[in-house]
């Protein structure tokens, strides 16, 4: 059947051959038909184009000569067409002859002819080429067929324009020159032609014969790629192979020789030799020494043929020095051939596994050592409704007082039986939701010990799965945390509670509240906040332990008085918190507020110091706990203060406040963490000398413009920058803008001046306030003594110590220090003196009183005196009108600032104020 087939595929592979042969032939004979006419056309557009030369040449009045009854063979114009027609025929040796012809009364009358025309081929056509060419009125040309090349003639027939009817120019040409390019451009193509065929008909040939041996080239194909295969798998296995493979054979020295061994790089890598480093040492420089007589043994009955291979698992020197351990297997490389004694050995890292073993067994003695020594309890049980037990360890004894083996006699009864009831469903689900979640468990629970005690106990493990992911039984640990679960327990209950009252404390309202909001509980609330006036009062009439017992006392009342769905908190030793939900109208808290007020007013003490009562009233679970009381805080500290006791609602003003305060403060925030700073900047209110109205230096005011709010006053931003530290940043944005406005100045030539900036005491005392403005001034590369830092007398007050001592380094750094809103504060006449401070700065309370007061009466001129003798110079605040200015320098007051000079002004237009009024600057 194959044979067939392969005849088969022959034949018709010869057909195939066959009609592509015939295709081939075709294609030809179409190639040399198409050559022959483009090269006939191409011939006949040079015909054309001498033929129209020739026309355009001849002149028009020639045709006018003839005349059928006239001689002109003597006209002159005549004889010189002629003759220069003869000259173009003479030196074209490819025409044959040229003939003008002359049409008079539609005929074709003979004019001109030079040249000699033999052929009759010719002598018949070119009358038949005139006639067709006169007919149409156009030009007519004829190339013979490639048969009567060159034999053949061609000719072209074209009008010329001229007397009469004018006339028609002949040219008849030779087809040599054609026949040469022909049979030139023929003979190239037939040669190409034919070399095609017969490189087709070699190539075709070979095909065929090709078929024939097909068969036994696949075959032989097939044995090489199979070889082929096989040697790749070798090279590959050999190459690739995890276990380390060496070929190579020893000598009867049973040392390795060099130049027969081969390894692969897995050898190279689990041995830490290099093939030079290996083809220098023999295999037994590498075994470790105490296992080198039992190879060598091995090996010798191998070589004798006592046995066909062997294996061993030893210990390797590498060629660090350090030791490995290896399994090897030796075999022969040739088994059927005993005179060749190259032989085959894998070798495998086993380190890992031989430490891991090692390691395993000192583990499983430690393990057994270390259970019988937790402290606590090993368990596994299954995963069950009882978690039947599988092990407990030893320490069960200690932690439950059962014994491992009495635990397991019971084992059906499982670790259930000793949890104490109320948690047994907690700790069922903890460890169900542990399987679900893929996690580990960890739960506290009492348990009942063999005593009957209850113990608390710290509970961790997890759920082990099958492979399929199913349950199988769960492993943990048991510890003992009674006592600090109990100590935990009682500093929960300290700290939940208020150690005077018993009464749960601010942190558990907290908790308590965002509990609630965690739960989503929904209800009509209300905070009933007391708080005692003057509490220190208490303490310094009746003392402290008197004043305890009437906040007691107060307690006990107030738990009379918080009934139904009413708590009472004692968040601080003279404010509690009374939280009723659930009520209808503010009718029931005004009621509520009443009664209070009512048992205040019954103790002689609390009336003695008063109370104020705030309510926030809220609906929504969305709460905070701190937010809820400062609330209701806010709401008591607007209450009216003239009587002994009164109680407030928190409303919606105080609701705009708090959001005031809260948008101010969050862009403060931006401002000093380095966002939009741009919202924080300085004005500058010029300082002048009274002496001779020239401005000496500028006080940097900041200003706050927010998104929001617009413009915000000092007197409102900068508090709430102290209380919540933002201070820092910003009086940090307002000391750069000063110093480049003192660097601005000395450009402008006022190299004198100073700039005078206010300092918050928290920044003061702050330990790095000094260093921080030091650096700050060597940054703008500005001198220490043209910034002015000015601090509050209100607020040195209350740190004098601390603070004389930063002014004390600041002074030394260069620094001038001023003492502003002097004479508002209680500081004595000896701590004034004492002040490290170069500048005194009256406050405008002083100036004001100048315009209601007589002159005997104010006491600015006393301030100014005494200020002198102690050495300080005086700054006026607050000059508005001409007036206080005159009695200033009256009592020879040096400086002042106020709206009666300039208004605090922008950097820009304070420049120019003191181009202005300080020409020489």
């Amino acid at each position: 059947m194959l044979k067939r087939g392969l005849g088969k595929i022959k034949s018709t592979g010869y057909l195939v051959f066959s009609v592509l042969l015939f295709v081939l032939i075709l294609v030809g004979l179409l190639f040399f038909y198409f050559e022959f006419e483009t090269l006939a056309g191409e011939y006949k557009v040079r015909l054309e184009t001498m033929a129209y030369a020739l026309s355009s040449g001849i002149p028009n009045e020639v045709f006018d000569r003839y005349d059928k009854n006239v001689s002109y063979a003597d006209n002159k114009l005549y004889k010189e067409v002629t003759e220069s027609i003869k000259t173009y025929v003479a030196k074209n040796r490819d025409i044959v002859g040229i003939s003008l012809f002359v049409i008079r009364e539609g005929e074709l009358i003979p004019f001109i002819q030079t040249g000699d025309i033999n052929n009759h081929v010719s002598k018949n056509c070119i009358h038949e080429v005139i006639k067709s060419a006169l007919d149409n009125n156009t030009k007519v040309s004829y190339v013979p067929a490639f048969s009567d090349i060159p034999e053949d003639n061609a000719f072209i027939a074209v009008p010329v324009a001229g007397g009469g009817s004018g006339g028609f120019l002949a040219l008849e040409t030779s087809t040599a020159v054609l026949y040469e390019q022909i049979k030139s451009q023929h003979l190239i193509s037939v040669s190409m032609f034919f070399l095609i065929v017969i490189f087709y008909i070699i190539v075709g040939k070979t095909f065929m014969r090709s078929s024939s041996l097909h068969e036994d080239k696949k075959k032989m194909s097939e044995s090489v790629n199979a070889l082929k295969e096989k040697e790749m798998l070798f090279r590959s296995i050999f190459e690739q192979a995890a276990p380390g493979i060496s070929i190579n054979s020893v000598d009867e020295e049973l040392d390795t020789v060099p130049e027969s061994i081969k390894v692969n790089d897995s050898f190279k890598r689990i041995t830490g030799y290099t093939l030079e480093q290996l083809k220098k040492i023999s295999w037994t420089e590498m075994t470790h020494s105490d296992f080198i007589d039992e190879e060598l043994k091995m090996m010798q009955d191998f070589l004798q043929g006592n046995i066909n291979g062997y294996q061993i698992e030893k210990k390797i020197v590498k060629a660090d020095g350090t030791e490995s351990w290896v399994n090897i297997t030796v075999s022969s490389l040739y088994p059927d051939n005993q005179q060749n004694q190259k032989y085959l050995s894998i070798v495998e890292d086993v380190d890992k596994r031989k430490k891991m073993e090692t390691s395993l067994e000192h583990s499983e003695k430690d393990k057994a050592i270390l259970i019988s020594n937790v402290p606590g309890m090993l368990f596994r049980c299954r995963y069950d409704k009882v978690c039947t037990l599988d092990f407990v360890s030893s320490g069960c004894l200690e932690l439950t007082g059962y014994t491992a083996d009495e635990f397991m006699e019971n084992r059906e009864g499982g670790l259930a039986r000793i949890l104490v009831p109320e948690y047994y469903e907690s700790a069922h689900n903890k460890i169900e939701q542990a399987y679900e979640n893929k996690s580990r468990y960890s739960m506290e629970y009492e348990i009942y010990t063999a005593s009957g005690q209850k113990k608390w106990v710290f509970n961790q493990g997890q759920v082990i799965c099958d492979k399929n992911g199913e349950p199988l039984y769960v492993e943990g640990l048991i510890v003992d945390i009674d006592e600090s679960k109990k100590r935990e327990l009682e500093l929960k209950y300290i700290n939940e509670h208020h150690p005077l009252t018993d009464l749960y404390s601010r942190s558990y309202f907290s908790f308590l509240i965002n509990k609630e909001v965690e739960e989503g509980v929904v209800d009509k609330k209300a905070v009933i906040f007391i708080n005692i006036r003057n509490f220190s009062l208490l303490n310094a009439t009746y003392g402290y332990a008197a004043a305890e017992e009437i906040i007691k006392e107060l307690a006990d009342q107030l738990k009379l008085l918080c009934i139904n769905n009413c708590r009472i908190f004692h968040i601080s030793i003279d404010r509690f918190v009374l939280y009723v939900k659930g009520y209808k109208e503010r009718h029931d808290i005004v009621r509520m507020c009443n009664k209070i007020t009512a048992m205040l007013y019954g103790c002689f003490a609390t009336r003695l110091v008063g109370a104020s009562i705030g309510v926030y009233e809220f609906e929504s679970h969305m709460a905070d706990g701190e937010i809820v009381i400062r609330n209701a805080s806010i709401a008591a500290e607007h209450t009216d203060r003239t009587k002994v006791f009164a109680f407030m609602f928190f409303n919606a003003d105080m609701e705009k406040k708090i959001m005031r305060s809260n948008i101010i403060e969050e862009e403060l925030a931006e401002v000093s963490f380095g966002a939009e700073s741009e919202k924080l900047y300085a004005v500058f209110q010029p300082i002048v000398r009274l002496s001779d109205d020239n401005i000496v230096g500028f006080e940097a005011l900041a200003r706050f413009n927010s998104d929001i709010l617009g413009n915000v006053p000092p007197n409102e931003f900068i508090p709430i920058a102290e209380e919540k530290q933002y201070i820092f940043g910003l009086s940090r944005s307002i000391i750069r803008q000063s110093l480049e406005f003192v660097n601005e100045l000395s450009k402008a030539g006022a190299e004198d001046m100073f700039v005078s900036v206010n300092i918050s005491v928290i920044q003061l005392l702050h330990e790095d306030f000094v260093a921080d403005i030091v650096n700050l001034v060597r940054e703008y590369s500005v001198n220490p003594d043209k910034l002015v830092l000015e601090i509050t007398e209100t607020k040195v007050a209350r740190n004098y110590a601390k603070i004389n001592e930063k002014l004390c380094l600041l002074q030394n750094e260069g620094f001038k220090i001023a003492m502003d809103d002097f004479g508002t504060g209680y500081s004595s006449l000896a701590r004034e003196s004492e002040m490290n401070v170069n500048y005194v700065k009256i406050d405008k309370y002083f100036m004001d009183k100048l315009l209601v007061y007589s002159e005997e009466q104010a006491v600015a001129s006393d301030i100014i005196s005494m200020s002198h003798k102690l050495g300080y110079y005086i700054v006026a605040e607050g000059v508005e009108y001409t007036e206080q200015k005159e009695y200033l320098k009256k009592y020879y007051c040096d400086y002042m600032q106020g709206y009666l000079f300039s208004r605090p002004i922008s950097a820009k237009d304070a420049l120019s104020l003191v181009k202005k009024h300080n020409p020489q600057a």
